[in-house]
């Protein structure tokens, strides 16, 4: 049986989840975490991670005791990316792999190097050292460090001295510049690269998050098998005290615009909770509203069948592809991964409209779709399998829209969101004691800042 008056409810089940509410309980909390399959983390956001991100985790572990966070490597497995640019009258493809030396060399040859020289030392010695110092720089972030003190210094002082000289001829003619120019290389490549690792799309950019993109590609990328890693990690939790339930909320009660009573599903019916917290990317499905919430893009996916998948690529590896010419458009990027088995998954980000059915654009996607396979694998055959759409749970924002907060010179902070409860069609009211921590908050360097931040909000969630 549930406990009916808890501190703190957490809705939606995750890494990131379990993670606060395991931090929760440590600071004394009683902790309710509900499995309500309308809110979690797309994929991209969950699951894509870097080396700086697992070695936060890792760090984060090591501080609660977490053995399976202690021992996150055992959860992961490499993901090749490719990213493909139309830029210039070509199409560039970039491979990014798991050594850092490679991904430097293939970036400065794929967009171009600014000096005529760049210098390579040894490889295998300096990947080394640049993975120790990404190591170094994860568990800095999380131990050290909080959004009001992260810029670009705080992320080089960590990197060795060559890469950091490798890396300014690159980074320098961007600073001081007010947007991006698409029609250049390394420009196109940054607006992609942001809608990867930060999941957003914008022109604007910090130096910070200029330096940020640019050790994201070249870290290596891992799988996350969040599946079995959430398992494992719900198993500690409850071990130490914390409410774990499989549900949906079925209904929200305010007073005086705080929390006072949630409807569950399932028998236990009625719990009080002081505070909410929302773990995921849309809240709209539970009745409580993002503010601001337009501008966005959501995730639908197609799936294909091809023979040649193998050859294609190693299952788990992922494409990205971007042209200039969809930016302002409904289509922000698009990726493909194989998904096992000779099957493909098709995934495109899609700006999100007021009542929207995505059923209705099945032909229109799937035309898209096809040319894309098309024209980036012409000698490789792929069938689709319905035509039926599918929308998954990845959000990216839409920042031609949104001014992002400054600091110092910096864009860094997080959004201010508001939540809102749906009184009735088109009346809503301004909830407190609600929080939430997902893309949506327009976190400046993705995942891990949203991590640092979450970090910063423990005060204010106990």
């Amino acid at each position: 049986m549930l406990t009916k008056n808890v501190d703190q409810v957490v809705i939606g089940k995750s890494t990131f989840s379990v993670l606060l509410g395991l931090q929760l309980l440590q600071s004394g909390s009683n902790v309710l975490l509900l499995d309500d399959d309308r809110m979690g983390y797309g994929d991209l956001y969950e699951k894509f991670i870097s080396e700086t991100t697992l070695q936060s985790l890792q760090a984060w572990g090591e501080e609660l005791g977490v053995e399976p966070l202690v021992n996150i490597s055992h959860f992961i497995s490499f993901s090749e990316h490719n990213i493909h640019l139309d830029c210039e009258g070509l199409t560039r493809r970039v491979k990014l792999t798991s050594s850092p030396t490679s991904n430097m060399m293939e970036l400065a040859r794929k967009l171009g190097y600014p000096e005529d020289k760049q210098f390579f030392p040894d490889k295998k010695e300096f990947d080394e050292e640049v993975m120790a110092s990404l190591s170094r720089l994860g568990k800095h972030l999380y131990r050290f460090q909080t959004l009001s003190q992260l810029d670009a210094k705080v992320l080089t002082n960590q990197l060795p001295k060559d890469l950091v000289a490798w890396a300014e001829p690159i980074v320098l003619p961007f600073l001081g510049r007010k947007q991006l120019n698409l029609n250049r290389p390394w420009d196109a490549f940054f607006y992609v690269a942001r809608a990867i690792y930060h999941q957003k799309f914008s022109l604007d950019f910090s130096a910070a998050e200029i330096w940020h993109l640019l050790i994201e590609a070249i870290s290596p990328r891992y799988e996350l098998d969040a599946t079995k890693l959430v398992s494992s990690l719900v198993d500690v939790y409850q071990l130490r005290g914390g409410q774990f339930k499989s549900t949906r909320v079925r209904e929200w009660m305010f007073y005086k615009s705080s929390p006072w009573s949630l409807e569950l599903s399932s028998y236990e019916g009625i719990i009080h909770p002081k505070k909410l917290v929302l773990m995921g990317s849309h809240s709209s499905a539970i009745g409580l509203e993002l503010e601001p919430s337009g501008n966005s893009y959501i995730s639908v996916s197609m799936k294909y069948e091809s023979n040649q998948a193998k050859e294609l690529f190693p299952i788990g590896a992922r494409h990205f592809i971007f042209s200039p010419k969809d930016v302002g458009t409904d289509f922000g990027l698009w990726s493909i991964k194989h998904i096992g088995s000779g099957y493909i998954n098709v995934e495109v980000a899609l700006r999100k409209r007021e009542g929207m059915k995505i059923e209705f654009l099945s032909k229109q996607l799937y035309a898209k779709s096809n040319d894309l396979l098309d024209n980036h694998f012409p000698l490789n055959k792929f069938t689709p399998l319905s035509s039926k759409l599918t929308q998954g749970l990845e959000l990216w924002i839409d920042e031609h829209f949104h001014k992002p907060r400054k600091l110092r010179g910096e864009i860094l902070l997080p959004a201010n969101i508001k939540l809102k409860q749906v009184l009735s069609p088109g009346k809503t009211e301004v909830v407190k004691n609600v929080s939430y921590f997902g893309p949506a908050k327009r976190d400046r360097l993705g995942l891990i800042s949203s991590l640092i931040d979450m970090k910063d909000s423990l005060p204010r969630l106990q």
